[in-house]
C-alpha cells in the first residue's frame, strides 16, 4: 500500500512539472523566490500570483513555478513571497512582489 501511494505521489509531482515548456524552465531558473526582502539596489516591477488548479491536490511547487514564470516575463529575477492561500481544496495561490536585481 505504501509503495502504491509513493508511486502515485511521484506521478502527481512529475505531472505538475511536466506542464512547463523548456523555455519556461530556463526562465524560472533565473528567478529567486524568498520571503526575505531584496537588496536595496533592486527595482520593483510590480506584483503577481502563481496558481495551481488540481482536483483535490493543488501543488505549492506548481503555483510557485507559475509565479516565477510571471516574474521572468515581466523582467524580474527576484520574488518576495507575501502570501500562500488555498481558497478551496482544488486551488492554491502564491502571491509575491517582483524585483529586478543587478547580477552579482
Amino acid at each position: 500500500m505504501n509503495r502504491m501511494l509513493l508511486t502515485i505521489f511521484a506521478f502527481v509531482i512529475d505531472a505538475g512539472c511536466a506542464s512547463l515548456s523548456a523555455e519556461e524552465r530556463r526562465m524560472i531558473a533565473q528567478v529567486t523566490a524568498s520571503k526575505t526582502e531584496p537588496p536595496a539596489v533592486c527595482k520593483s516591477v510590480g506584483a503577481a500570483d502563481g496558481r495551481d488548479y488540481n482536483w483535490g491536490v493543488p501543488s505549492y511547487g506548481a503555483a510557485l513555478e507559475g509565479l516565477k514564470v510571471a516574474a521572468a516575463q515581466r523582467g524580474a529575477n527576484y520574488v518576495v513571497i507575501d502570501a500562500v492561500r488555498q481558497p478551496n481544496q482544488n486551488f492554491l495561490l502564491v502571491s509575491g512582489r517582483l524585483y529586478d536585481c543587478p547580477s552579482r
